[in-house]
């Protein structure tokens, strides 16, 4: 069974796309690295990724895998969580668990700081005093 867990952060979008980082894990019983029968499907899978991509517009920016430790990891974007679910649960086709974590760019998440950058020019010491909530 494919189970996925939505990151508690709050939503980051790309324009109007959400970026997400999904991180795929299966075990050693379901691993085609111990089951040899598992390859030929697995490469279908994975050799048909644009079509899906275009089916449920959602477009990988990176795929990359971590053999040894039964784990994929994709950078994904799309305007809509159930169309992540569907191309992932169509392209990993063995039982695996994903962790789905809303990102932002780096230069995103830098520009972003500039409320508490402005808040701490306040500060006599020029130490951050402040406590501060995000979420």
């Amino acid at each position: 069974m494919n189970k996925a867990i939505i990151g508690r952060s709050s939503i980051i979008t790309v324009g109007s796309k959400l970026l997400l980082h999904v991180v795929v894990t299966h075990t050693e019983d379901h691993c085609p690295g111990y089951n040899p029968k598992m390859i030929p499907h697995l490469i279908q899978s994975f050799g048909k990724m644009k079509a899906l991509e275009k089916k449920y517009d959602t477009k990988a920016h990176f795929v990359v895998s971590g053999g040894p430790d039964h784990v994929f990891f994709f950078l994904l974007e799309s305007d809509n969580i159930a169309m992540v679910e569907k191309f992932l649960w169509e392209l990993i086709t063995i039982p695996s668990s994903f962790r789905i974590t809303p990102v932002q760019k780096i230069e995103d998440f830098v520009a972003s700081l500039g409320p508490w950058q402005e808040q701490s020019k306040d500060d006599d010491m020029g130490v951050h005093s402040r406590e501060y909530s995000v979420g």
